[in-house]
């Protein structure tokens, strides 16, 4: 028994301990690193005899055994000096004081989490000797609350760990007397969950369990209380080969005579069924057949069955390989009939290499499960949460979220009401949420991870059961470990289950150990590793160094620095022996814990030069890939003669190969930024620019541009600080902050000039136009698109010049020059028909067609438009052939043909959904409004106009605002509302800087009228 130190005369008051779980100490509220194992174990031992000193002999036994060091002595000073160094750091310089019995702590009991303990015990009972029943469960509960683990459970020291069992026992006995009190005051439906708890830690505990079969008693769930009793008996039979206690028998008895008063009285009314969608979601994915966790899942059935209106979250931890995703799904299915009206499913990639999926981007795969229009998803992650959280209010449905990080990540994901039951895995400790059930999975039971091996295995295990306990000890009983070993036996008929033991018993040298409360992992690892030969060693450590998954056999090439063909015929091997896995006939993956290893086994010398020649292949690959795709034939960096980059076939192998690998991009780019790889941080955006911003990765694309700034600055780079300058700005404007993107445009003209690059001062300057375009302000575009049309005339850029005259073409179109406008258009159709990029002369075709719409010329506009429309699809340019397909169908509109603009909306729809940002989605919306209004469905066509408004407001394109204004004033059946709507159209476009006859047209006459006149038919069509 602890004693306070009364006598101590330095106390110390700042200074926390904790020994009920890991050691661990806080001065002011802030943690002390107490240093290595050593001094670690010197501190418990002190702390455990607080109030007395502790001789020599006692803490070098603790240290060492039975068999210490000819050392130990000075060692043992070493660890006390060194402790004081540290407790000295911290303002404590005479916490631990010398004297001639040993070493004394000098510090107050109550500062030490095992004394508070000991002391709330006491007062409990006191209290429950003096009938003070509640207060006496007050501080029973105190104490019980105290514990975090099993104590000093890190330490791993026998000796500790007996010194500790009595704690162990004395925890066990308050949980004892505090469940009873706590029944006896018939709070028998609160302290079930936790009771449950308990008794399934410890199932022979004949006390536990008699206060569980009572309370289950108690609150009508006889059957649940007959069925424990009975699997109590069966245990304490076979398990220790006694009969229970009188008190267990005595509960037993109770429950048959009906003795036990009901305490609360239960609700047999069927809950009000939730009515789901006609066709709920069922999106949970396959997984591994779970072995060894029907407690687990009892006791995670039952807390959710018991929940009460709160949100029902269940938070499953452990540590990777445990189990943890077979273990969610299995408990979903378990309960997809008491949750109907939806299944669904989202891996967040917490704990795996590359970037943790965010709320936002999470919340958009859930809709997309839900079935939610893309166009109706908001942009804002405030508003994707409103949004979920209406669609769940009410909804009985299971949402798994995957391999979770922090508490900020799921808390957006939470629904508001307690329909929905939510189910989140994580390999690190989240913080509590309110209502949650928490499940920390641990490593199997032998006998559960004995029927893993024989699971895959079959009848050999049986045959050998020894060695088969001996397999599953080896492998730590982690279910990952058990079944790579299990399959590796499996596909080696010819081995005996014993034959497997000597495998990982011989595994040398000892390999860097991936564990789980002291549990071992590397060992199943090793027995493969030795078994490889050199080449397949060397790539399958280096395939460590590869930040996604999968990968192809050409990135693993790199990373070996071996022909492809030799790369492909190490990874077959690879995969024979499970440890990589064949994703497709193409691509490879390793699980988490096989790469962490291979990783472990790269040796310094090699990881440089193979991260490098990784970076080196992406970024030639990428840049060759890219290429087609962009109007200028600027490449990130030149491709060096010989250099290893895998072939594509032109046109939609690039377009697959870049969208597939983007992922990968990023995180190899977020890698070379880490490892100060300075030439690859700044060239990688540039090569990946063009496919990220074709396909909408605006948001990400910003951030590695700014990375790659920061390196080409370090590296003195000018050009790359141009280019990437130049390219940021289109992401800010496709992301609605003009101010940003202009400042970049400024910035890198600058730096154009300064390294003599002035085509690229041309597109700098026309790139200006556009984000003032964009911004309403077309006079300053048309004065800076001009500027750029003489620079390019007197530096003799010709392609530069076209893309100048397509871009003055479509700013004069929008003022209502329409003159002006054909005559730039057809120019630089004509330059890009003759010398143009595979996407220039579609792009310039696209500008002429919608000039061509906006002076009324629909017929032409169509013909143009099934021409681009098709080519751009194919060079994988989404977001440009969303944007024709819409003007297309206004061209339909104005040859009154309102279902084929319909049909042509549903394909620039489906374009939109593979956009990661919005910036094209206004005008589809904008088009989308006219073509109902035409049909005759003018409810369903303001709210197009309406989300087409906020949509343009978010990415700040003040024309397709004014048009969605306009449009409502034709949809509108309020007269009032839709004369607002159209005077605000004008005022808009008048402030633009629009000619006054192209603004009172483009602001139509009002609802019921057409606002276009299209020479075409002679009459006025609204676009």
């Amino acid at each position: 028994m602890l004693m306070p130190s009364e006598s101590i005369c330095c106390e110390v008051r700042r200074v926390e301990f904790s020994v009920l779980g890991q050691l661990e100490a806080s001065v002011d509220g802030h943690p002390v690193n107490l240093g290595g194992a050593r001094q670690r174990v010197v501190l418990a031992g002190l702390l455990l005899n607080l109030g007395r000193a502790v001789s020599v002999a006692e803490l070098t036994e603790l240290v060492w055994g039975d068999n210490p060091p000819s050392s130990a002595r000075s060692q043992l000073q070493m660890a006390v000096h060194q402790l004081r160094q540290i407790f000295g750091e911290h303002g404590q310089q005479d916490l631990l004081r010398t004297d001639a019995a040993g070493y004394r702590l000098l510090v107050d009991a109550r500062r030490l989490d095992l004394a508070r303990f000991e002391a709330a015990i006491g007062r409990a009972r006191k209290f429950a000797g003096s009938g003070e029943s509640v207060s006496a469960a007050l501080e029973l509960r105190t104490a019980l609350a105290l514990w975090r683990d099993r104590p000093l459970r890190e330490l791993a020291n026998d000796l500790l760990t007996r010194q500790t069992e009595w704690l162990c026992e004395l925890r066990l006995a308050a949980a004892e007397e505090f469940f009873e009190l706590e029944t006896e005051a018939g709070h028998d439906r609160d302290v079930i969950p936790e009771l449950v708890d308990y008794v399934g830690e410890h199932p022979l505990r004949e006390r536990l369990v008699a206060a569980l079969v009572k309370a289950l008693g108690r609150t009508g769930r006889q059957a649940e209380a007959l069925a424990l009793y009975q699997r109590t008996v069966v245990a304490l039979r076979e398990e220790l080969g006694v009969d229970p206690g009188p008190e267990l028998r005595l509960g037993h008895l109770q429950l048959l005579r009906g003795d036990l008063a009901v305490a609360v009285a239960v609700d047999d009314a069927a809950p009000t069924p939730v009515r789901g969608p006609a066709s709920p979601p069922r999106s949970l994915p396959r997984s591994t057949r779970l072995l060894g966790r029907d407690e687990d899942l009892g006791k995670a059935l039952r807390a959710v069955r018991a929940a009460g209106p709160a949100p029902r979250v269940v938070m499953i931890a452990g540590m990777p390989g445990v189990g943890k995703s077979a273990f969610a799904v299995t408990l979903a299915r378990r309960l997809a009939d008491d949750y109907p009206d939806g299944h669904l499913f989202v891996h967040l990639r917490g704990h795996g290499q590359g970037t943790p999926v965010d709320p936002v981007e999470a919340l958009g795969v859930l809709f997309d499960q839900l079935g939610v229009a893309p166009q109706q998803v908001p942009a804002s992650l405030e508003g994707r949460k409103a949004l979920w959280r209406r669609l769940m209010a009410g909804r009985r449905s299971i949402v798994v979220l995957d391999d979770a990080t922090t508490t900020a990540q799921i808390e957006p994901l939470l629904p508001d009401d307690g329909g929905p039951l939510v189910v989140v895995t994580s390999r690190a400790a989240i913080g509590v949420l309110d209502g949650a059930w928490p499940v920390t999975l641990d490593v199997l039971s032998p006998a559960d991870a004995v029927a893993v091996l024989r699971d895959v295995v079959g009848d050999r295990v049986a045959g050998e059961p020894a060695a088969a306990g001996e397999v599953a000890e080896l492998c730590g009983r982690l279910p990952l470990a058990l079944r790579l070993a299990a399959h590796r036996l499996l596909h080696r008929p010819q081995w005996t289950v014993a034959d497997m033991v000597r495998q990982l018993r011989a595994a040398e040298p000892t390999p860097i150990r991936l564990t789980v409360e002291g549990h071992s992992v590397a060992a199943a690892f090793e027995v493969s590793y030795r078994q490889l030969d050199e080449p397949q060693r060397h790539l399958f450590r280096l395939l460590g160094l590869h930040p996604a998954v999968p990968f192809e056999a050409w990135a693993a090439a790199a990373l070996a620095g071996v022909p492809i063909a030799e790369a492909r015929d190490i990874l077959d091997g690879l995969v024979d022996v499970h440890l990589v896995q064949a994703v497709t006939a193409t691509r490879y993956q390793l699980h988490d814990l096989v790469r962490a290893y291979a990783v472990s086994r790269v040796t310094e010398v090699e990881q440089p030069p193979a991260v490098v020649r990784m970076l080196d292949y992406y970024l030639y690959t990428a840049t060759v890939a890219d290429e087609p795709r962009g109007l200028r034939p600027m490449r990130a960096v030149e491709v060096p003669a010989g250099a290893l980059v895998r072939p594509l076939e032109p046109g939609p192998a690039e377009v697959a190969w870049s969208r597939y690998e983007w992922p990968t991009i990023v995180a190899l780019t977020d890698l070379a930024h880490g490892m100060g790889l300075l030439r690859h941080a700044a060239l990688l955006p540039l090569a990946a620019w063009q496919a990220a911003t074709n396909d909408g990765h605006s948001a990400v694309m910003v951030r590695l541009c700014r990375q790659g700034l920061d390196a080409a600055a370090e590296l003195g780079d000018e050009a790359a600080t141009a280019r990437l300058h130049h390219y940021v700005a289109g992401n800010y404007q496709r992301l609605g902050q003009p101010a940003e993107s202009v400042t970049h445009l400024e910035l890198a003209a600058a730096h154009h000039r300064r390294v003599g690059d002035l085509p690229s001062v041309v597109h700098a300057q026309l790139n200006l136009s556009v984000v003032k375009r964009d911004d309403g302000r077309l006079v300053e575009a048309l004065a800076d698109v001009r500027i750029a049309v003489t620079l390019a005339e007197q530096i003799g850029d010709a392609q530069a010049l076209a893309t100048a005259r397509r871009l003055h073409g479509v700013a004069a179109s929008r003022a209502g020059d329409h003159e002006t406008a054909l005559a730039q258009l057809r120019r630089s159709v004509a330059w890009n028909y003759r010398h143009g990029a595979p996407c220039g002369l579609e792009l310039a075709l696209g500008s002429l067609a919608r000039a061509h719409l906006l002076a009324g010329h629909f017929r032409l506009a169509a013909l143009l438009l099934r021409r681009t429309v098709p080519v751009l699809e194919q060079a994988g340019r989404p977001g440009d052939a969303a944007e024709d397909l819409s003007a297309l169908a206004r061209a339909l509109l104005g040859l009154d043909r309102p279902l084929e603009a319909l049909d042509s909306l549903t394909r620039a729809q489906q374009h939109l959904a593979a956009l990661a940002d919005p910036y094209f989605e206004p005008d589809v919306l904008n088009s989308l409004g006219a073509t109902l209004t035409r049909l005759g469905r003018t409810g369903e066509a303001v709210a197009a106009h309406e989300r087409a408004l906020a949509s343009a407001r978010l990415t700040h394109q003040r024309y397709e605002q004014a048009r969605a204004h306009a449009g409502l004033g034709s949809a509108h059946a309020d007269a009032d509302a839709a004369r607002l709507a159209r005077e605000t159209a004008l005022e808009m476009f008048r402030a633009m800087g629009i000619a006054p006859v192209t603004a009172e047209t483009l602001a139509g006459p009002g609802p019921g009228a057409v606002a276009v006149h299209g020479p075409e038919t002679g009459e006025t069509r609204r676009l």
